[in-house]
């Protein structure tokens, strides 16, 4: 014979199991990198995007770029990471983002 409350805290993590899936807790993890280019450097494009990406709960390091544009490097679950992305197109209140462009990184 089954335990009764065994078998409710079995019934109880299916549930939240299928809960988590349907929220997408268990998306699938990726790497990008974008590249930003606009008046996207001294307007605290990278100090932004990184506080943007604690919030979303990505992995991203910001780089000044000699050119002008910025580059982000990004990892984290795929819809959070498509977020951030973006988010990259609006950055802070300061920046003019003129184009971003991202790609999967591999390997």
């Amino acid at each position: 014979m089954v335990d009764p409350v065994r078998k409710r805290g079995n019934e109880a993590r299916r549930s939240h199991y299928n809960q988590q899936l349907k929220i997408g807790v268990f998306d699938m993890m990726i790497s990008r990198r974008c590249f930003v280019s606009g008046r996207v450097q001294g307007v605290y494009f990278r100090a932004s995007t990184h506080d943007k990406a604690a919030e979303l709960g990505v992995s991203a390091q910001a780089v000044n770029l000699a050119d002008g544009r910025v580059r982000v490097s990004m990892q984290g679950e795929a819809t959070k990471v498509a977020l951030l992305e973006q988010w990259l197109w609006q950055g802070p209140p300061m920046a003019r983002v003129d184009g971003v462009e991202c790609a999967e990184v591999t390997g």
